[in-house]
């Protein structure tokens, strides 16, 4: 989506992604301008598509065509070298799209929340402006104003990030694999297995006398931990996909098993589905398209480092 006329804003910023996109990997490039802006890459240079040298070769060709004119040639590449300035100048203030940190998406959701009647585009103007330390910065600010119920907070990031990782795990087997389809209910199956799994098992490590807050401690470690490591484990190996999302299930059921014994069921409940909601939204539409999936992973590794710290703290008795 373009226009050939008025190119800026969010539109700009769509197009000059991808055009910028387009220039670090090919040697060549050039453009046609209109409402819909077409991108003509090569490896080798390309020959020069001026209109005036396109319609001399047109004539050499003695190419036959009704609608496909002189004047038509002339029309759409009139704009050509405005459209292609206003790119460059544009391409230093937005980012290359690539597989793992999907920037184009984001201008993308940018250019068409613009235009939507609920006025979305605050909300990715939002978004751009928030870089790592500004999520630093939240995430210590709310860890902060919940150290005093922490177990609470322990509950809402694990639903949170348990979506979350799930999310990740999928993009990246998409992104590695090319395919998903009935591999995205796979993946949401061992994530729920792992749950019940470790739901089973929590009942049984609390009889053994460990005390309840190193336990949770223990396990937030290692959901950090996990959660730092996911994108380097996660590669060619489809098993492992499935392997990881079951062991991440595992270590949430083992701490949902402790949450039910310490506080109501129905705030238990409330927080984890809270959690859940604001994961997917913010990771899928927020934080991955403008942070990447490399930050996002270590967000949510340093989220629960935190809270495996103030655990530590907690007597556990």
């Amino acid at each position: 989506s373009s226009k050939e006329d008025i190119l800026k804003g969010e539109m700009l910023k769509y197009d000059a992604s991808l055009y910028k996109t387009a220039k670090a990997v090919f040697a060549a490039l050039t453009l046609i301008p209109g409402e819909r802006l077409i991108l003509i890459c090569s490896p080798r240079p390309l020959a020069k598509n001026a209109p005036q040298e396109l319609i001399e070769r047109f004539k050499e060709r003695k190419i036959a065509a009704k609608y496909f004119t002189q004047e038509y040639i002339s029309a759409r590449l009139w704009r050509q070298e405005y459209i292609q300035k206003l790119l460059n100048n544009a391409i230093g203030s937005v980012g290359i799209n690539h597989d793992y940190f999907p920037s184009g998406f984001f201008y993308y959701l940018s250019m068409y929340g613009k235009q939507s009647w609920l006025n979305f585009n605050r909300l990715w103007q939002l978004s751009s402006r928030m870089n790592i330390a500004s999520w630093l910065i939240l995430i210590l600010t709310f860890t902060f104003f919940f150290r005093k119920n922490i177990l609470n907070f322990s509950v809402l990031t694990s639903g949170s990030s348990g979506i979350a990782l799930s999310i990740i795990i999928s993009f990246i087997f998409q992104i590695n694999f090319g395919f998903l389809y009935y591999r995205l209910g796979t993946i949401i199956a061992s994530f729920m297995l792992g749950l019940t799994l470790g739901s089973i098992c929590s009942p049984r490590l609390l009889k053994k006398g460990i005390p309840w807050a190193r336990l949770l401690s223990l396990l937030e470690f290692s959901l950090g931990i996990t959660a730092l490591f996911l994108c380097v484990i996660l590669r060619q190996h489809q098993i492992l996909y499935f392997l990881i999302t079951l062991f991440i299930g595992f270590l949430i059921g083992l701490e949902f098993g402790i949450f039910y014994t310490k506080l109501p069921a129905a705030t238990v409940y409330a927080l984890d589905l809270s959690g859940a909601c604001a994961g997917s939204l913010l990771v899928g539409l927020a934080v991955i398209p403008v942070l990447g999936i490399f930050t996002t992973c270590a967000l949510i590794a340093f989220t629960k480092c935190l809270i495996a710290v103030l655990f530590l703290r907690k007597p556990g008795r």
